[in-house]
């Protein structure tokens, strides 16, 4: 099914700024949350680059309405999440037909202690974050609101499930990130996160992402770095024409298209905050980048 075309971007990127309703505008006690321009952009300065006040996407005003559900269950399709972060170990998925560390399979699914995560890339259960990226990822996504430490996700609570699919030298395989697809088909999980891109077109890929489709599955993914109209130049998966597929570019504290970030009428959805975003790290327990 072909995907609706959006207005993105005009020739010359607008600022675009949503007036704010009227709410009380919850504010976490996460130690960095200040520089999160993404969630509450307040015109600060973060990494010497003052931004314009609300170029975000009013996390602080979504708070008011939920601060997400440890119902909803997110495959970080990635490098990995270092599981044991302090920021994160307690937004993990923990799969529900699973004895942890046991040896065996114990729901059949071809998988031995799939406990909150596995490898795809070593075909193995370790997904340690050998790069970072994975992570970093997951902090945006979900790192622990309101704990005193660190930083916030989008979601303050939430579940996620470690799915890694590439290396330490960010290279990311194709059928690795199928296996991530089939294997949250098969637990029920209904939203996947895709930040990486690249390659050629795969029928494999374009039947999983079909299959997702036809189970209620919604992939996110990273419109790209490279500075590219996506209409033209394709980057994948972001770029599959089923419209189970929400591709998002890359915005800056100022709310324009980031100069990297690729873009296209038919083919990119939307843009999300993508420049100078402080998040967990994979380096330590207590890391942030």
């Amino acid at each position: 099914m072909p995907k609706t075309p959006a207005p993105w971007p005009d020739p010359q990127p607008q600022r675009w700024m949503c007036a704010r309703p009227s709410a009380s505008a919850a504010t976490p006690n996460d130690m960095s949350y200040g520089v999160l321009w993404g969630l509450n952009n307040t015109a600060q300065i973060v990494n010497r680059d003052r931004g314009t006040a609300n170029a975000d996407i009013d996390g602080n005003l979504a708070w008011d309405v939920t601060t997400g559900s440890t119902t909803m269950v997110v495959g970080m399709c990635d490098s990995g999440i270092r599981g044991t972060h302090e920021d994160i170990a307690g937004n993990l998925w923990t799969h529900p037909g699973e004895t942890a560390v046991n040896g065996v399979d114990d729901d059949g699914n071809g998988y031995v202690d799939d406990t909150w995560s596995l490898d795809f890339w070593n075909n193995d259960k370790d997904p340690t974050d050998d790069n970072g990226h994975g992570t970093h990822t997951a902090g945006t996504v979900g790192a622990r609101g309101n704990n005193a430490k660190g930083v916030t996700g989008v979601c303050w609570n939430v579940r996620m499930a470690g799915l890694k699919i590439g290396s330490a030298s960010r290279s990311v395989s194709v059928s690795a990130g199928i296996s991530a697809i089939n294997y949250c088909i098969t637990k029920g999980i209904k939203l996947s996160n895709h930040s990486w891109g690249g390659g050629s077109f795969s029928s494999a890929m374009d039947s999983a992402i079909t299959n997702a489709r036809n189970a209620g599955h919604l992939l996110v993914g990273s419109a790209g770095n490279s500075g590219l109209n996506n209409d033209t130049s394709p980057s994948d998966p972001a770029s599959y024409s089923q419209d189970n597929i929400l591709s998002v570019a890359a915005t800056d504290n100022d709310n324009r298209l980031a100069s990297f970030s690729n873009y296209g009428a038919t083919r990119v959805d939307l843009g999300a905050p993508g420049v100078t975003i402080y998040s967990t790290f994979g380096k330590s327990n207590t890391s942030y980048s």
